[in-house]
């Protein structure tokens, strides 16, 4: 398994049974009915039955001795294969330009 998410649109992409798998990671402190994805997480997902979602939730976090923010504990969910649809999704935000 390899950290891709700074060069692609998910996050890890590794082997499973020598299929190449992509998988993407959310994680809330709240429930796992529903995360924010972006555009682009959905249009590499919806072209790929090789990709899955894994969302952590109930993640509590705190304060460590030195004042640094970490997290704890969290259940998994994995929907395997991640291949949204246009009745699960929701938009949430637009980006607005003013014409020129």
């Amino acid at each position: 398994m390899r950290d891709v998410g700074a060069i692609e649109s998910y996050d890890i992409v590794g082997k499973v049974d020598g299929v190449e798998r992509r998988i993407e990671v959310k994680g809330t402190t709240g429930e796992a009915d529903a995360v924010a994805v972006t555009r682009r997480e959905v249009e590499v997902a919806t072209s790929d039955k090789n990709h899955l979602m894994i969302i952590v939730h109930g993640i509590t976090t705190g304060l460590d001795g030195s004042g640094t923010l970490v997290a704890h504990g969290g259940q998994i969910i994995v929907h395997d294969p991640w291949l949204p649809t246009d009745d699960e999704l929701t938009p949430i935000s637009f980006w607005w330009q003013r014409a020129q």
